[in-house]
């Protein structure tokens, strides 16, 4: 209650309000408060600008351009799609279609845990929450620095997944795996190379996660790759909108005993799936941070990914 935290606790009570609006009037406001992000915080819409001028060469300067502002569009949209997973977890229930879903349940019947190895998409709440009937996983996450919005978050979160494990709790991970259940992890964010190696990523050198391999190899779980995104919008005619969720089948001779082969094999089916909606993911974190031999792309404008 302290006052430092009071703005968070006016920006949450209005956002709780709010989750209670029509979901066409919701996507709207979530579509506005994306205009505003991407016009009020320069730094974050250059990191975007970046790393889609990177990863899309082939786009014309206005085909980027209007990629940059599709993905703010859908991260304000992804604000209340969260809001719903978290406060209205059954409103969007029967939007949902599923492609591999029978890949999924196959990995689950085995009964030797099941890693589901995603991607942050603007509405990956909003996934968990409608793949709860068919996949009750654990979600590993990065704990908030701010202990409010950690508590906001983390609360908001149990709605649907069975348990939060921090993304250092490997032990906790493996254990979980063990006793037959199933996680959903996200490794697609730059940590540095203590946590991983260097792999290509849309053509791009990333330091690319790799502690969900080890927990696979340790835990000798099943593992697959999914994907998630809204194919169709709400609007006043059409009050509900459309998701298309798709799993991979099980990979096989996942891990292998090369660590690069492995980390440039899951960014290669990563990549194929985020391209099925790009503006549907979180291009706005800094995914090529690392660069060990070469000068950060986030502060040097003329950074060529091509060049070695």
């Amino acid at each position: 209650m302290h006052p430092k935290y009071w703005g968070i606790w006016v920006f949450a009570v209005v956002l709780r309000v709010l989750v209670y609006l029509p979901v066409w009037l919701q996507f709207s406001i979530g579509a506005a408060l994306g205009w505003l992000f991407y016009h009020l915080v320069p730094g974050r819409r250059l990191v975007t600008q970046t790393n889609i001028r990177l990863c899309f060469p082939k786009l014309s300067e206005q085909e980027r351009a209007d990629l940059v502002k599709g993905i703010y569009r859908n991260t304000g949209i992804g604000l209340f799609e969260t809001l719903i997973a978290w406060y209205r977890p059954k409103l969007l229930q029967g939007t949902l279609s599923v492609e591999g879903e029978a890949d999924l349940l196959a990995a689950i019947g085995q009964n030797r845990g099941v890693l589901i190895v995603g991607g942050h998409y603007t509405a990956l709440e909003l996934a968990v929450n409608l793949a709860h009937p068919f996949v009750q996983a654990a979600g590993v996450y990065r704990p908030q620095n701010n202990p409010l919005l950690e508590l906001l978050i983390s609360r908001g979160r149990s709605t649907n997944f069975v348990d939060q494990i921090p993304a250092r709790d490997i032990r906790k991970c493996i254990r979980h795996l063990n006793q037959g259940g199933q996680i959903w992890y996200t490794p697609d964010q730059d940590m540095g190379l203590k946590f991983g190696v260097m792999s290509e990523f849309f053509g791009v050198s990333a330091a690319t996660l790799t502690a969900h391999r080890r927990i696979a190899s340790i835990s000798k779980c099943e593992v697959l790759m999914a994907h998630f995104y809204r194919t169709k919008d709400a609007s006043f005619l059409s009050p509900k909108p459309a998701y298309q969720m798709t799993f991979t089948p099980v990979l096989e001779n996942y891990p292998s005993m090369d660590e690069a082969a492995d980390a440039k094999r899951s960014n290669q089916v990563l990549e194929s799936l985020i391209s099925l909606a790009p503006d549907q993911y979180m291009w706005f974190h800094k995914r090529f941070k690392t660069q060990p031999h070469r000068s950060n792309p986030y502060k040097d404008p003329d950074f060529d990914a091509m060049q070695p």
